[in-house]
């Protein structure tokens, strides 16, 4: 807000009650995010994983069992959130990483702001809660799928995680 050349222009009341009404918004649509933006995920990783397994693995699943592997599989992501908590309030403010806040993955060593945004990104994909969430996936769909060895499994979920990484990393290094 403050690079707007337009909110230079206005006077100070006006700035604030601009600032006002946009925390307010942020809030809303933050507390709205929280609420239904893991389950969105996890409908979303659920269908892309069913079209892989039942595409890729000849494996006959219904929908709701591929979300409830889905949605177990992200518990991982519960304990990095609650650890990415503790990190945060222990943790010197000016020298706190918000995208990075466990430093459990590759990404602390290109963690300089140097460094190229996709190398970031790249770099920051390979994480321990990253592997743990993909192999409760390939156990789950292994485990429910009898005919369906755990390491085909694995190959899968990882196939469909580096297509993931590999757009995110895309994405970044177009946007900079």
């Amino acid at each position: 807000m403050r690079a707007n050349p337009r909110l230079e222009q206005l006077t100070v009341e006006q700035q604030r009650a601009i600032i006002v009404q946009q925390a307010r918004f942020v809030g809303i649509v933050s507390h709205a995010a929280a609420a239904v933006g893991p389950a969105a995920s996890y409908l979303l990783v659920a269908a892309v994983l069913l079209g892989v397994f039942r595409g890729f693995g000849g494996v006959q699943i219904r929908f709701r069992q591929a979300f409830s592997i889905t949605s177990y599989a992200f518990l991982p992501m519960a304990l990095a959130s609650a650890l990415a908590l503790v990190a945060m309030h222990l943790a010197d403010p000016d020298a706190f990483d918000v995208r990075n806040p466990l430093m459990l993955n590759a990404g602390w060593l290109v963690r300089a702001e140097g460094s190229p945004a996709w190398m970031r990104t790249l770099a920051g994909s390979v994480d321990l809660f990253s592997i743990w969430v993909m192999l409760l996936p390939a156990l789950g769909f292994s485990v429910l799928a009898a005919q369906l060895a755990f390491r085909r499994s694995l190959g899968l979920v990882a196939g469909a995680w580096l297509v993931y990484v590999g757009l995110k990393t895309g994405w970044s290094a177009l946007v900079g």
